[in-house]
């Protein structure tokens, strides 16, 4: 076989196995993929922890209440305390949860999910993410990362709590807790 073709050959191997990684990575946001697809909404995967990645190295983190393992696990720095405001809800798609959160985030900006557990992120309107916020708090640790990385959404099943966060630099700051009942 002449140079050319085994190089042709080559690459599209190459290309085959990047499509099966990417399809094995979609898997990990399907029902997310199949909600935004059926509300016509558009969104965009990153295959690269990137935004997570972002949080880690540029906003205040701490080891996760109670948390007594070695991954890792971890919660943005704030004191609960502290916030601006405190809610119960029964659940994440609350109509209080969404009209506090549009008063921080506007409806027209992108917001971008990302889980400690998953490689792939997914990038939405503020708007898809609030009529069905269940939908995408699929892991115990969630954060929605507001594009212009002014606010952030921390969600942490194991606490039962929801917290909306102001980011100043990588200064992160509690303006609304809600406890989930």
């Amino acid at each position: 076989m002449d140079k050319e073709r085994l190089n042709e050959l080559s690459e599209k191997r190459r290309r085959l196995q990047e499509e099966i990684k990417f399809k094995e990575k979609r898997e990990e946001v399907a029902n997310e993929i199949e909600y935004l697809e059926e509300m016509g909404e558009p969104f965009k995967l990153y295959y690269v922890a990137e935004h997570f990645n972002w949080i880690v190295q540029n906003v205040k983190t701490r080891k996760r209440d109670g948390y007594r393992g070695i991954h890792g696990d971890f919660q943005i720095d704030v004191v609960d305390r502290e916030a601006i405001s405190f809610a119960q809800i029964e659940d994440s798609d609350s109509v209080q949860f969404s009209e506090i959160t549009l008063a921080h985030i506007p409806k027209g900006e992108m917001l971008v999910v990302c889980h400690q557990s998953r490689s792939v992120e997914i990038e939405i309107s503020v708007h898809a993410f609030l009529s069905k916020p269940s939908v995408f708090f699929s892991t115990p640790q969630t954060w929605g990362l507001a594009m212009n990385r002014r606010f952030m959404i921390e969600y942490l099943w194991e606490q039962g709590v929801i917290r909306l966060i102001k980011i100043d630099g990588s200064t992160p700051s509690l303006t609304h807790l809600f406890e989930i009942n």
